[in-house]
């Protein structure tokens, strides 16, 4: 069974209900609609990284992988709520990162590169580090409140 994007908007505003019900004032809902965000956000990476090429302009190969794995680790603070959190998840995304790249050796016409890979990780550090700068902001004007 596959979760469509449809299908996944609509278990996620389920659970949504379900977490402002309990009184929350909704925070634990929105992280959870952030988590399922990222998590579509991951499918449509993967689907493009295993998936048949695709025609690019050339020479950009590299800034698309660091956006896309900068956009990953930077959406974890849609759900993730401290430091520790976006620095796990910006170190789960590198490594995910790494085992697709190892995956495209065995899909056709694709194969593993070293620079994708790095290009990857420098993307994740510079979305955890905006992610963190964000997070700072937000808890130091708590913090002032």
């Amino acid at each position: 069974m596959s979760l469509s994007p449809s299908r996944a908007a609509r278990a996620a505003a389920d659970i949504t209900r379900a977490q402002v019900e309990k009184g929350d004032g909704g925070r634990s809902a929105l992280r959870t609609v952030g988590f399922v965000v990222w998590l579509l956000l991951w499918s449509m990476v993967v689907a493009a990284s295993l998936g048949p090429v695709a025609e690019s302009v050339p020479g950009t190969d590299k800034l698309h992988h660091f956006l896309a794995y900068g956009a990953l680790a930077g959406t974890a603070l849609l759900f993730a709520r401290s430091p520790v959190g976006l620095i796990a998840a910006a170190i789960g995304t590198v490594l995910a990162s790494g085992a697709i790249e190892i995956l495209q050796g065995y899909v056709p016409n694709r194969q593993p590169d070293v620079a994708d890979l790095a290009a990857n990780g420098v993307g994740a550090a510079f979305g955890l580090a905006i992610a963190l700068a964000i997070l700072l902001v937000r808890r130091r004007r708590s913090q002032s409140a």
